[in-house]
């Protein structure tokens, strides 16, 4: 999800810093990037790598994706310690870390320049699924993280806004290595579409609105359509 986003950015004539521990395989595709090697699981080392990389830019940023992800599936008693830690690490602590440092650069820049934060979480957001409490308990922090840490950003930054994305099950790597019913795969939505949704998202957020979050549902519609709700959506069991 996170190389479609930068295909799409780049494509709109936008230069990312690609943030990874994988980047090195992205390097040929992407070539009119800035490449971050880092691992969101040393939260610390990550973020003062992206600090150094945002610091060395002339421009403020723009907007921050928060796309990171890591899959174990299996029930909560198969989990084992190691990947739980793994997977809380990569979802939401080594990302809190980058986007705190991120956010105190912006902070204390006279300028005080805004810049948007793009939320990429999960309809397991208000869609529980089996075998994924682990995920959609990290999600979950994460689309309400999102929610609270918006009015902050938005009164830091005037004019920074907080766009939440819940996708449905995208066609990617993540799912890799594991049994799925190729009936449910075939209904996986394109993350190159879901990515230029979101950019469209992006491009028409206000400047000032209260409250100064986005949600958007990304959600399977009638013949393998996307199907796009706006604002928070009632938890369905």
């Amino acid at each position: 999800m996170g190389r479609a986003i930068a295909t799409e950015l780049i494509l709109s004539d936008v230069q990312p810093i690609i943030v990874g521990r994988s980047v090195e395989g992205v390097k040929s595709d992407l070539l009119d990037a800035e490449f971050v090697s880092a691992d969101l699981r040393d939260p610390e080392s990550a973020a003062a790598k992206v600090l150094e990389a945002v610091s060395r830019n002339p421009l403020p940023l723009s907007a921050v994706y928060w796309v990171a992800g890591e899959y174990h599936r299996g029930p909560f008693a198969d989990q084992t310690i190691e990947k739980t830690a793994s997977m809380t690490a990569t979802h939401f602590l080594g990302p809190l870390a980058v986007l705190g440092a991120i956010h105190q650069l912006a902070k204390n820049n006279p300028d005080k320049a805004p810049y948007n934060l793009i939320v990429i979480g999960s309809v397991f957001v208000h869609k529980p699924g089996k075998k994924h409490a682990v995920l959609a308990g990290l999600k979950g922090a994460k689309a309400n993280f999102a929610r609270v840490f918006s009015y902050e950003l938005s009164e830091d930054l005037p004019g920074s806004m907080t766009l939440l994305v819940n996708p449905w099950a995208m066609k990617t790597e993540f799912f890799e290595g594991y049994e799925m019913d190729p009936k449910i795969m075939d209904k996986f939505m394109d993350p190159h579409e879901v990515a230029r949704i979101v950019l469209d998202q992006v491009g028409n957020l206000p400047k000032i609105a209260k409250p100064p979050i986005v949600e958007l549902t990304l959600d399977r519609g009638d013949n393998g359509a996307i199907k796009q709700l706006i604002g928070p959506q009632p938890v369905k069991h």
